[in-house]
């Protein structure tokens, strides 16, 4: 089914609970602002009741029908906004711009002309799916947060340049285990905490440290010398070890095939 086709199917979905009267409205945009606050509603996207997060805000503002269906299947390129087509159904789909509509205004003049939904034809699918894994601000330990890819990303780890040529198998099994490096240090300080993590560098009075614990993103972590009792080489760590917690398996094959060109 092509896009414009599934945009009139859904557009009937979303007109038929209006149809019917006020209940079932109310009952489709409350599964609407269930689903929203599940999946759109967390602090890095748009936040409670539409309020802005890191994504902007959708709370009173004028929003085309059309172009927040295709924002939502399509996603937006470029961004942390991934594509929730084949992830919801568009019954779903229908149900949270329902509720959007209950948080903000329509704008009828231009949702009337139905704009047909375009592939994204300048990236190819692989590098439209593959950087938005890469980079999805929805997992606190998504790859961006130590990678990066070109002068998008993290310098906590070394960027993936240097793997070009590299067969995708042979990056995903890296990807699966971390390959030890010499700047993963253990650290002991003078209060009796000890934590592995990334050294991100020295001077005469501190040391700078990422700090790896927990499931969160990495923590840059400065240390007076006068409080380091200790640092020594961490060959156990393993920062990769969650990662089929964050990724499944197909995901982590998507962003390694990305990676091996």
């Amino acid at each position: 089914m092509n896009c414009m086709k599934k945009f009139i199917l859904f557009a009937c979905l979303l007109g038929a609970g209006m149809l019917r009267g006020q209940s079932p409205i109310s009952a489709q945009a409350a599964e609407g602002k269930r689903v929203f606050e599940t999946s759109c509603a967390v602090g890095y996207c748009h936040g409670l009741d539409g309020r802005a997060g890191k994504g902007p805000r959708l709370r009173d503002k004028v929003w085309s029908r059309s172009y927040l269906y295709k924002s939502i299947v399509q996603g937006i390129p470029g961004s942390s906004m991934p594509g929730w087509g084949g992830k919801l159904s568009d019954e779903k789909i229908a149900a949270v711009i329902s509720y959007i509509f209950t948080i903000s205004q329509e704008d009828v003049a231009s949702s009337d002309k139905l704009e047909p939904l375009r592939p994204n034809v300048p990236r190819p699918a692989l590098e439209t799916s593959g950087r938005a894994l890469f980079f999805d601000l929805t997992r606190d330990r998504n790859c961006g947060v130590c990678h990066r890819i070109g002068d998008t990303g993290s310098e906590i780890a070394p960027a993936f340049t240097a793997m070009r040529g590299t067969p995708a198998q042979t990056l995903l099994n890296k990807i699966k285990s971390q390959p030890v490096s010499q700047n993963n240090v253990q650290v002991a300080l003078t209060d009796g905490e000890e934590f592995c993590g990334v050294k991100a560098g020295e001077a005469a009075s501190n040391v700078r440290v990422y700090d790896l614990e927990g499931s969160g993103p990495p923590v840059l972590r400065t240390i007076a010398r006068n409080e380091l009792v200790a640092m020594k080489p961490c060959p156990s760590l393993n920062v990769h070890a969650g990662n089929s917690n964050i990724y499944s398996p197909a995901e982590l094959s998507i962003i390694a095939a990305l990676l091996s060109p």
